[in-house]
């Protein structure tokens, strides 16, 4: 998928929510769309990782044992021990 038609879902995918009345599954908003369930689900999951990207204390405060980074090309995930001396305490 090209990047434009990735913004283009983006947008499209956000502004369903935001229009939307009631609380909306995956499914929902991919018929809205008309798109792929699994496209779907990863723009979602992308725009989540961006808005947690850009506030790095709610991302440590996640009980997670990871940090979810978006790269150019891919997802990582990177252990808490190894992101910047935060300690996990889930161990």
């Amino acid at each position: 998928m090209s990047a434009k038609r990735k913004i283009d879902l983006k947008n499209r995918i956000i502004k369903v929510i935001k229009k939307a009345d009631k609380p909306l599954a995956v499914e929902t908003i991919r018929k809205k769309v008309n798109a792929n369930y699994v496209t779907v689900e990863r723009t979602i999951l992308n725009i989540i990782i961006e808005v947690l990207q850009k506030n790095p204390k709610t991302l440590t405060e996640l009980n997670l044992p990871f940090i979810p980074m978006k790269t150019s090309k891919s997802l990582i995930l990177i252990p808490k021990k190894l992101y910047g001396g935060v300690r996990d305490e889930n161990k």
